[in-house]
């Protein structure tokens, strides 16, 4: 009888499902200097992680143009001489307010991180209308809004068509937000995080024409929606 008993618990802790090591996960988060995706991963039993994010960076002020009256015409920004992204490695931190320990329970926590900031900046090309005799051509060239003719520029060519041509510039950033999250499974969460952050670049970042509109220091409020899972 104790050999049965002893091994019943035997096997009842072998069933047991084993707990989590490690949390991982994807992410985006909308600013008005443009959106980001970010992976992230934290070990289950602490209270830090890691995370790699990356994104548009734009000014919020552009203008969007386009000429009407040019066939074929697409968009262009004006005075928009750079496009622009970052990446921004940094090390996550969560403080539980309130733990999810259930599929009907609601989690709550401020979630601080401390990242890198290495910002990317590349020409922007843009399509020139140049008339001719017979038929009419659209040349691709480097924007130069201080020779350019705004009413002749057809349209703004792919970002990846000058992407090799940039700089990068390095800086720091932090960010803080609160962190509801839920989910149907108790292994697999959604999450809803609303919050701030703060980015420094070492230089003015050269997105406009007109340096005044250029800067070096990015405050934002973002939304970030997230989902993770336990393995």
């Amino acid at each position: 009888m104790l050999c049965l008993v002893l091994s019943g618990i035997a096997g009842a802790q072998m069933n047991e499902p084993s707990p989590s090591r490690m949390q991982a996960g994807m992410a985006f988060s909308l600013r008005q200097f443009g959106w980001d995706v970010a992976v992230h991963a934290k070990p289950s039993a602490r209270t830090w992680g890691y995370q790699l994010s990356g994104g548009s960076l734009r000014d919020p002020r552009e203008i969007l143009m386009i000429n009407e009256r040019l066939p074929g015409s697409k968009p262009f920004r004006l005075g928009k001489i750079n496009h622009g992204m970052w990446l921004r490695p940094g090390i996550t931190r969560v403080f539980e307010m309130g733990q999810r320990r259930s599929r009907s329970d609601l989690g709550v926590a401020f979630v601080s991180d401390v990242h890198a900031t290495l910002a990317y900046h590349w020409p922007v090309y843009v399509y020139m209308y140049r008339p001719a005799p017979i038929f009419d051509l659209y040349e691709l060239k480097r924007y130069e809004p201080e020779i350019d003719d705004s009413y002749m520029i057809g349209g703004m060519a792919s970002p990846l068509a000058s992407f090799g041509e940039g700089g990068w510039i390095p800086g720091v950033g932090a960010a803080l937000s609160v962190r509801a999250e839920w989910g149907n499974y108790r292994n697999m969460s959604n999450s809803l995080a609303i919050g701030a952050s703060l980015d420094a670049l070492a230089s003015k970042l050269p997105l406009m024409q007109n340096p005044t509109q250029n800067r070096s220091v990015f405050p934002a409020l973002f939304v970030n929606f997230a989902f993770a899972l336990d393995l």
